[in-house]
Parts: structure tokens; C-alpha cells; sequence
């Protein structure tokens, strides 16, 4: 989970396994996320928004808002039991390997690239105790790991789990990942360059 030292320790190590460019970070209306949402979000993520803010990890996984006016896929929100057929969890790197977990209790808060989801499981009243609960579209449905967000982005980047969480293997033990800001790669595409590249896009102006 995300508590205390252990949420200042994953955000430091994702600090230097993928540091943010400049201009990164969003400012967002924490009050009204929680109001829309109907509870608080943990401090981990919260301070990845500040550092980072919306936005892609080599073109593989997107980091959603709570805004839901936010330049993102989806804003972060309810997956409700009838969007996923299989309802039950596994809870991964843990002594507890129970099942029975309902998906009415997961917040997303990431998408990747092979359709996977991510979010937390929202059992327990305090957000800082929240387990990510990921849905491998190609893995086997729901699984639960007991860390938080941030700390789950790094230990997919050092490839610390017993396996890949998620469907995209790109960023299993990723030696250079790089996160864009949705700001920033519109830009970059306003300007002709593949984001992701450098290099110019050659379809850049065709679907203005």
C-alpha cells in the first residue's frame, strides 16, 4: 500500500527510473475529485498528479485524471460488475491468496496499450491501504497486488514482481521508460514531431 515512508521511497526510486520533463504536473481541484468521486485518493498518486500529472509511459500505459475535463482517455472512475465478465481476484506477492472480491469496488485509475486496466481496490476506508487491482486482458482476469500506485509503476519498470502484472511486456524491465504529459506530446504534435520519436510525422496536418 501506500503508506508513510514506503510512498516517499517508490516516488523517489520513480523519480529516477523516469524523471519528469519539464513542465510536467497538473494542478487539480482535489475537493471536487472527491465530491465526484464520493471518497479521498490516495496521497501517492496525488503527489504522482503534482509531479507528473496526466499522461503516457512510452506509449504503453496512461496515467488518468480525476478531472474529468481532463485531456485523457477516460477520467479516473467506477468499473462497475457488468463491464468485465470474470468478478473474482487473486491477490498476487502476498500470503492471502483469497478470491471473492467484487469489481464494484475498483477505481480506475491506468489504462495500457493491450486494452489491460488498473485501479485500486477501494475496500478499506483509508485510501493509503488501497492494493492495485489489475485486469490482464490477455493474463487470466483480476489480480491484486498489495502496494500502491506509484510503488506499482516502479516494480513494473524493475521488474520485481514474480511476472509481468500486465499484457504489454514493453515496459517489463524497461532500461529508459519516458512519461510524456498529455500537454506535452500535443504540443509536440502541433509542431509535426512524433512525440515518441523525435522525428517528423509525416501524417502531421492530414486530419486537422
Amino acid at each position: 500500500m501506500a503508506e508513510g515512508g514506503r510512498a516517499d521511497r517508490s516516488l523517489d526510486r520513480l523519480l529516477r527510473l523516469l524523471p519528469p520533463h519539464a513542465g510536467a504536473g497538473d494542478i487539480v481541484d482535489m475537493r471536487a475529485a472527491t465530491d465526484r468521486l464520493g471518497v479521498a485518493l490516495p496521497d501517492d498518486y496525488r503527489r504522482f498528479l503534482a509531479t507528473y500529472g496526466t499522461g503516457t509511459v512510452d506509449e504503453s500505459l496512461i496515467v488518468l485524471s480525476p478531472d474529468p475535463e481532463a485531456p485523457s482517455v477516460m477520467p479516473v472512475s467506477w468499473l462497475g460488475a457488468e463491464q468485465l465478465a470474470e468478478p473474482a481476484m487473486r491477490r498476487r506477492n502476498s500470503p492471502e491468496q483469497g478470491r471473492g472480491h467484487s469489481v464494484e469496488d475498483v477505481l480506475v485509475w491506468g489504462l495500457t496499450a493491450s486494452a489491460d486496466t488498473m485501479g485500486w481496490l477501494t475496500e478499506s476506508k483509508d485510501p493509503q491501504e488501497w492494493p492495485v487491482a489489475v485486469w490482464a486482458r490477455q493474463g487470466g482476469g483480476w489480480s491484486l497486488y498489495d502496494c500502491g500506485m506509484v510503488e506499482f509503476l516502479v516494480r513494473v519498470l524493475t521488474a520485481e514482481f514474480d511476472s509481468c502484472p500486465v499484457s504489454d511486456l514493453s515496459l517489463w524491465g524497461a532500461e529508459s521508460p519516458r512519461f510524456l504529459n498529455v500537454r506535452e506530446e500535443e504540443r509536440l504534435m502541433n509542431e509535426g514531431v512524433d512525440p515518441w520519436t523525435g522525428l517528423p510525422d509525416p501524417y502531421a496536418g492530414e486530419f486537422d
